[in-house]
């Protein structure tokens, strides 16, 4: 089985049945009448679409839509430090993000190293391609399937209880910091999210332990030692943000205590949680009951007893008007009794 073959089957991107490896790109995925360009990588020749190529590359878009560049009044270029399989990767994405699919395949290349930490590479050779491709919607998006390889999927796949397995974790995030360019500044930026991921995963001692038998560990080595250095800064920087919160919570509580306005923090919370708890709503009080006390069985009493003391008083003068009634006589004149 050639080359690129074994490297898509590995991550998981299946070759059309219809199509050879020989002429897997000679032919668009879909449909295009649109203009061809032809790119020239070692022994292999791929034929891939103009519109495709230039929509998110600034170095496709300069070559190909000037005719002041042979490749453009040509649509041939030539790549003599390219492997043919990252570039049949690069055109793999180039095309899966033109036609509506989006990383969605294409991030499984990042869950295919199980064996050798060095396969993980060629992931990173096709995002030193984005990048000198100038497609940065491509270099974005590897940037960040990168990190969350590493930072999950590289992680599961081994014990990190075993020699071995932390072996090839170091390893995986070694060789990816190893082959990124330090004098581009987005490769620069990658190389010190890595560092930081593995001082993460990682304990220091066996990263320390890992570099110092590996001849050309140095540079990875400063790098982690160097990300671990500024967490520790901004984990002792939290801390002492929390520190301070904390004395400033402690100062207002001795405050509470000392002019007398509850016992403790707690009963001043427990106080708070039981007369405000349900009364406040957009900043106004609701009131629970009647008279703001919380007691609608004493404001229902009192309603009684006032209603009785009413009806009782209106009794008392219809018997005070039948008195009246029965001490006149007929014709009108007052008996005394």
């Amino acid at each position: 089985m050639a080359d690129s073959d074994a490297f898509h089957i590995a991550v998981g991107i299946p070759l059309p049945t219809d199509v050879g490896d020989e002429d897997f790109f000679s032919r668009p995925s879909t449909p295009d009448s649109g203009e061809r360009v032809t790119l020239k990588c070692g022994e292999k020749v791929f034929t891939f679409s103009k519109s495709k190529l230039v929509k998110d590359s600034d170095y496709f878009r300069a070559c190909l839509n000037s005719s002041n560049f042979v490749e453009g009044r040509t649509s041939v270029i030539e790549f003599d430090d390219i492997e043919p399989k990252v570039l049949k990767a690069y055109l793999r994405i180039v095309d899966m993000t033109t036609t509506g699919n989006p990383f969605d395949e294409f991030i499984a290349m990042t869950k295919w190293c199980r064996e050798h930490a060095q396969d993980f590479v060629t992931v990173i050779e096709v995002y030193r391609l984005a990048d000198r491709l100038l497609n940065e919607p491509v270099r974005v998006e590897l940037a960040e399937s990168i990190l969350t390889y590493m930072q999950h999927e590289a992680v599961t796949t081994v014990n990190k209880s075993s020699p071995e397995g932390i072996k090839w974790l170091f390893n995986t995030y070694k060789n990816a910091y190893d082959n990124l360019d330090p004098n581009r500044p987005d490769e620069a930026n990658l190389q010190s999210q890595i560092a930081e991921v593995c001082c993460q995963q990682i304990d220091i001692d066996k990263t320390y332990a890992l570099a110092r038998t590996n001849t050309e560990g140095e540079a990875f080595l400063e790098a982690v030692l160097m990300a671990t250095t500024q967490r520790m800064a901004t984990l002792l920087q939290q801390t002492r943000s929390l520190g301070i919160k904390m004395e400033r919570l402690e100062a207002e509580n001795q405050m509470i205590i000392e002019n007398g306005y509850m016992g403790d923090y707690n009963d001043l919370m427990e106080y708070f949680s039981y007369h405000y708890r349900d009364r406040m709503h957009d900043g106004d009080f609701i009131s629970i009951g009647d008279d703001g006390d919380g007691d609608e069985e004493d404001d229902e009493n009192d309603d009684e007893d006032e209603s009785d003391e009413d009806d009782e008083s209106d009794e008392d003068d219809e018997d005070n008007e039948d008195d009246e009634d029965r001490d006149y006589g007929e014709d009108g004149v007052r008996r005394d009794h």
